[in-house]
């Protein structure tokens, strides 16, 4: 009896953390990337978007490209974009502001956020080359 109570709990508390943890995808949230896996765009509904710039994938360990606030009109938040832990650029328009990343490590690659400026929704790409 007791082992079917255990196995019961335990089945319990799986279904219930796949509940929590269990999130659907953004509908308008993509990645888009080049053949060499650099980072073409990453536009977040609720967040904005980061483009790359035309040539940013030639392999000199830069990174340019230029951070988006699609909807500060209508959240009343700015965004910026971080890359390898390191803030880059701030915007709060949908023109958007241009930066340069050198990659400290030199590995042609970078962990890749935009956050929205109160912090409450951060989306990323896992890591991007260039």
């Amino acid at each position: 009896m007791i082992g079917l109570r255990r196995l019961v709990a335990v089945a319990a508390a799986a279904l219930f953390s796949i509940a929590i943890f269990t999130v659907p995808a953004q509908a308008h949230d993509y990645v888009a990337w080049t053949g060499s896996g650099c980072l073409l765009n990453l536009h977040r509904n609720v967040v904005g978007g980061l483009d790359s710039a035309s040539g940013t994938c030639d392999g000199d360990n830069y990174w340019r490209g230029t951070v988006k606030d699609n909807h500060a009109p209508s959240d009343g938040h700015c965004v910026y974009a971080e890359l390898d832990g390191i803030v880059m650029a701030h915007s709060c328009n949908s023109s958007g502001t241009f930066f340069t990343f050198l990659d400290p490590q030199r590995d042609k690659s970078a962990f890749t956020w935009i956050c929205r400026s109160d912090n409450v929704y951060c989306r990323g790409a896992t890591n991007i080359n260039f």
